[in-house]
């Protein structure tokens, strides 16, 4: 089944995003979010911030361990947080939303930004977790400098990433709840017809 998303919630709003504002939400006691966040931080911002000095970072971890603070701290415009909730004022701040880990478990996270109109800039890595992506104009980076240049070029380019935005707004609606339950249903359906066959 696709993943689901409430995009009556999460919907867009009036743009006061925060210039270079980038935002990563994830458990650090996950051993890919942390992975992924060392990787981002060492490899990939600080080739943003030499393009755009002014970049920011905001690490969100729910669980308040940051096994890669030692790293963060060392970083300019890094902040980390914790017990952010997704309706908190950062996520209306944010002017691109990055998914790092490379695998399934921020399917949630990335198309509740989505629905959101939020661009979202993916480690191919994520490829292997979820087709959604795939069905949007969102960039999907296989190398440290491929990611670095997807991020400076849709903080600088705002008809850009509103228009890849306004398109991953379209892919969540189509994966809204309400559609989802529908095909949940029909499987349900159909493997209990299949039951009774066999059953008779």
């Amino acid at each position: 089944m696709p993943t689901g998303v409430d995009t009556d919630f999460f919907r867009p709003t009036e743009d006061c995003s925060e210039p270079g504002h980038l935002v990563f939400v994830g458990s650090m006691d996950w051993d890919p979010n942390e992975d992924g966040i060392i990787w981002f931080l060492r490899e990939i911002y600080p080739r943003i911030r030499q393009e755009m000095p002014g970049a920011k970072f905001s690490i969100v971890d729910a669980l308040l361990r940051h096994a890669c603070g030692a790293i963060a701290t060392g970083q300019p415009g890094v902040e980390l947080l914790a017990g952010c909730l997704m309706y908190d004022p950062i996520f209306l701040d944010l002017k691109l939303w990055l998914s790092v880990a490379g695998w399934w478990r921020h399917a949630y996270q990335n198309s509740e930004a989505m629905a959101m109109a939020k661009a979202v800039v993916f480690n191919a890595g994520w490829r292997r977790g979820s087709a959604f992506p795939r069905r949007t104009r969102n960039r999907i980076a296989e190398r440290p400098e491929q990611f670095a240049q997807s991020v400076v070029q849709l903080l600088k380019n705002s008809s850009l990433r509103t228009s890849i935005g306004t398109a991953a707004r379209q892919a969540a609606v189509r994966h809204n709840w309400a559609q989802v339950v529908v095909q949940l249903e029909r499987v349900l359906e159909s493997v209990a017809r299949s039951n009774r066959v066999i059953a008779a």
